[in-house]
Order: C-alpha cells, then structure tokens, then sequence
C-alpha cells in the first residue's frame, strides 16, 4: 500500500514536487488524515473496525468537534501497525476516564485492560491452534479441524468490532462464547475459573452455543475442594 492511500499525492511520478502535490497537512480539516476524517480513510481497507466506531459515543464526540476523543492513531499509531497490550489500553482510556479527568468512569479504563486481555489471550490461543490443526496428516480430520477453526474465529472477530465500539459488555459476551467453543473442540470436559462472575458468563454461553450437557463449569475453588475430599455448601 502506497502513501498516496491515505495522504493523497501522485504515485505514478518520482519527482517530490509533483509525487507531494496537492497533499494536505494533518491539521487542514480537508486532509484525509486529519482527526475527524482518519476513521474513514482507515475504513477504506478495515471496514468492520470503521462501522463500529461509527456506532460509537466517541465518534458521535468527534463528529461534534471534541479533539479530546481517540481516534484509530491513538492506539494504532500513525502508520496504524500498532497492537498495543491490554496495560498500555488501560493507560490510554484513563487519561480521560481516570479519577478527577474529563470523563471519570475508572471501571472504563479496568474493563478494557481486562477484557482485551482475554482477547489477545484467546488469539495466542488460536495461534497455537492453528498450528496443530497443520499437521494433522489424516485430510478428512484436518478439514472437519479447519472447520471447527474459523467457527472458533467468529467470536473472537465480534469481540473485536465491539471493541472498536467501545461495548465493553458486548465485547465479554463474544470473549465468553469464543472460550466455550475453544474448550469445546479440545474435547475438555470441564470449564474452570476463578472468577464467580465469569462461571455465569460462561454458562450462558453454553446455553448460547447449544453445547450444555457437553461441557461442564466450574469454579476452580470448588474443583480443589472436591479433589482434596471436601465438601462445598452453597
């Protein structure tokens, strides 16, 4: 992909002057990359992200003129090559959601951190996956795997789109479902976790899934007790 793509100018000429000519600086408010019009020149090629965002109360912000919104350069980077970690999401949404900021709803900031997390958790997850399924040497299996594979993949690519909507909530239900389909085509028979509120999540997206009876959850305090002989009042 060439500059031309998001900057405008003349590819087809080698000569500065004319490859830079009618270029525009990030500030002019006609420039593609300029603040308000960089989610639509980035949505030229990241179509989902870019209908997301629309949805979103930050563009809804930014359509007013709000300059204090991110925009696809605040966590992508300019060349929008940049994955940041789910710690460096959690910096960058509380220098407006954190305490005494402009927008102080500190949950905001823990809840990225925390579900994009799991996110990139789950996509090393399938990474690793993928590489197992590749040397199933039997052709019939390695297809009904690469099946199961891309079915697994859906979730996980919601999850990203209401991410770029900024639904948390949304973003967790999908998370939920991918792992139930992950432990699912692993053949595992129980689900654990140490989170009590996540021991519901998942057992609605058992529900959601059609795959109750199949898998089973737990919390991971029960599954010690039960292995150490005790036995758990509820």
């Amino acid at each position: 992909m060439g500059c031309e793509r998001c900057h405008g100018g003349d590819a087809t000429t080698f000569e500065s002057m004319l490859a830079h000519r009618n270029v525009l600086n990030s500030a002019n408010p006609a420039s593609p990359v300029n603040r308000r019009n960089l989610s639509t020149t980035c949505g030229t090629c990241h179509a989902g992200p870019f209908v997301a965002f629309r949805k979103s109360q930050h563009f809804a912000l930014l359509e007013k003129g709000d300059s204090r919104v991110p925009v696809c350069s605040t966590c992508h980077g300019a060349a929008g090559y940049s994955r940041p970690s789910a710690r460096a999401l959690e910096t960058q949404c509380a220098q407006c959601h954190g305490p005494n900021r402009i927008a102080p709803r500190a949950e905001r900031a823990e809840a990225a951190r925390v579900l994009y997390g799991a996110l990139h958790e789950s996509r090393d997850l399938m990474k690793t996956t993928r590489s197992l399924v590749g040397r199933v040497s039997d052709k019939r299996r390695r297809a009904e795997l690469d099946e199961a594979y891309q079915q697994a993949e859906v979730p996980l690519v919601q999850a990203v789109q209401a991410g770029h909507e900024f639904v948390y909530d949304a973003l967790k239900e999908r998370l939920s479902v991918a792992r139930v389909k992950e432990a699912a085509d692993a053949g595992a028979e129980v689900l654990a976790t140490a989170c009590p509120v996540c021991v519901q999540m998942f057992e609605d997206a058992l529900a959601v899934t059609g795959l109750q009876g199949t898998l089973e959850v737990r919390d991971t305090s029960e599954l010690v007790s039960r292995a150490m002989g005790v036995t758990v009042r509820h």
